[in-house]
């Protein structure tokens, strides 16, 4: 009996050590996919140059929307800089510590970006609003933008690069009375789930002068 209950006691120990190895594995085939996607990204992007950061940290309330990376001044990371994933638009840098840094979200209601409709290049600004969702605002009446249109940077302003994507539409307002539509976006990122994400190093946001 007891050389039975020390080989029981043996063979859960080696199935635990499997099980531990099994999901070490798992975590590693997943990890190296989101690799592979980010080369994918920049070798389909060779002018942007990226680098990639991982997620250690997220905001826990409901109002601010940024996440906290493990990049900071010391890897060349300055504040204004954009950050994408391999999907599209993250956000951008908005405070920058010595190893650390904290992304502005695009869906924190202080967001703002410059985008326009890919098909009918009309032109608006993409806003974020409590809830996690995007609003596009201020496309002109009589400006062609429909469901499922795909929006991206503009590059007006100079805050981010042009063509990022920033997500698809969802829902369109119009009305007659008023000057302008708005569009409902879906973000191209699932940003409530990100582990990396990457930070462009070769662009400067524009910093305009107020009198």
């Amino acid at each position: 009996m007891q050389e039975l209950e020390a080989q029981k006691k043996e063979l859960e120990k080696t199935v635990a050590e499997l099980s531990l190895r099994t999901v070490e594995l798992e975590e590693a085939k997943i990890e190296l996919a989101l690799l592979r996607e980010q080369l994918g990204f920049k070798e389909a992007n060779p002018e942007l140059e990226t680098l990639a950061a991982e997620v250690i940290g997220q905001d826990p309330s409901s109002l601010v929307r940024y996440l906290i990376i493990d990049r900071g001044a010391q890897d060349g990371i300055r504040s204004g800089m954009p950050v994408i994933s391999s999907h599209g638009l993250v956000g951008r840098i908005s405070d920058v510590g010595t190893e650390w840094s904290k992304v502005l979200l695009l869906t924190d209601p202080s967001s703002a970006v410059n985008a326009i409709v890919q098909r009918s290049r009309a032109t608006g600004v993409v806003v974020g609003r409590t809830g996690h969702s995007l609003l596009m605002r201020y496309i002109a009446q009589g400006e062609s933008v429909e469901k499922d249109d795909i929006i991206i940077t503009s590059g007006l302003g100079g805050n981010f690069p042009k063509e990022l994507v920033i997500g698809q539409v969802t829902q369109v307002h119009q009305s007659d009375v008023e000057m302008f539509q708005e569009a409902e976006i879906r973000s191209a990122v699932d940003l409530s789930r990100l582990e990396m994400v990457m930070v462009i190093l070769n662009f400067t946001p524009i910093e305009f002068e107020t009198e």
